[in-house]
């Protein structure tokens, strides 16, 4: 997932909303989703260019370190 389009897609006041943002690799674009969560957001998911995606608990298994992100968005 190097130098591409990330969405990051998170619930506000039972809203959702996406943040498009350009990341260097998936662990950059996981330090942006915990920084989400850190502020207060919930549901963040993580969507990449060629559809890959990780939400729900497994994203949120990844951001607190319980589990490993890969390349393509899977918790392991």
């Amino acid at each position: 997932m190097k130098c591409c389009s990330t969405v990051l897609r998170y619930r506000l006041a039972e809203k959702y909303f996406c943040l498009a943002e350009t990341t260097n690799d998936v662990h950059e674009t996981l330090s942006k989703a915990r920084q989400m969560c850190e502020t207060g957001l919930v549901n963040v998911s993580i969507v990449d260019q060629a559809g890959h995606k990780i939400d729900g608990n497994e994203s949120m298994a990844c951001i607190t370190a319980k589990k490993t992100i890969t390349e393509d968005l899977r918790a392991v």
